[in-house]
């Protein structure tokens, strides 16, 4: 596995599944410098396609939504060059499957941090159209970019949230990413914030 044409670094994951691990590497100043092919499957696979081929000079901040979830980033990769190794689970669900993630991100030299997401547990579902929906900011329907519940005047699983709100009735509205409290709390303890 290396970097995509173009990008000024190559790397390798830690193991033997390069297939199973969505890996990317970022600069001192945050732009993606380096992808696997698993990144590119992955983009394909889940509704992102202009990601595909395309990721290396971007911001990686420029890919999170959502001002919480932007600060909770913003302090995980201050976090990571002081050295420190994280490892955080989270989801990152498709309309037909919920996924557990763990997220390991590794400091190396000159600032750039190397990420590598391994998939712990996916589970098939009927497929939910309301993870298909768009996504932008202000948007009526907030969902944490973490766990993935979505508020409705409490945080909820996706599957309840489309009920409580009765979000089949009508067009589906576009989703915004947030950060619930909880995720906040669990993954700022996780990385010793």
């Amino acid at each position: 596995m290396g970097a995509r044409a173009g990008s000024v670094v190559a790397f390798r994951t830690g193991s033997n599944r390069t297939r199973d691990v969505v890996a990317y590497r970022i600069d001192a100043r945050d732009s993606i410098i380096g992808v696997n092919d698993a990144w590119d499957a992955f983009a394909r696979a889940n509704n992102a396609p202009e990601l595909a081929g395309t990721a290396v000079g971007l911001s990686v901040l420029d890919c999170i939504t959502g001002v919480e979830l932007g600060v909770l980033w913003r302090d995980l990769l201050a976090r990571a060059r002081t050295g420190v190794v994280l490892s955080l689970p989270y989801r990152c669900d498709s309309p037909g499957i919920r996924r557990y993630l763990e997220l390991t991100i590794t400091p190396h030299a000159d600032g750039q941090l190397a990420f590598e997401s391994v998939t712990r547990v996916a589970e098939a579902r009927p497929p939910e159209s309301l993870l298909a929906a768009p996504t932008v900011e202000g948007a009526a329907i907030l969902t944490c970019g973490w766990c993935r519940r979505i508020w409705a005047s409490e945080w909820l699983e996706v599957e309840e949230a489309v009920i409580r709100l009765s979000l089949l009735e009508s067009d589906l509205p576009p989703i915004n990413h947030g950060l619930c409290p909880e995720c906040d709390r669990r993954v700022r303890a996780a990385a010793g914030l």
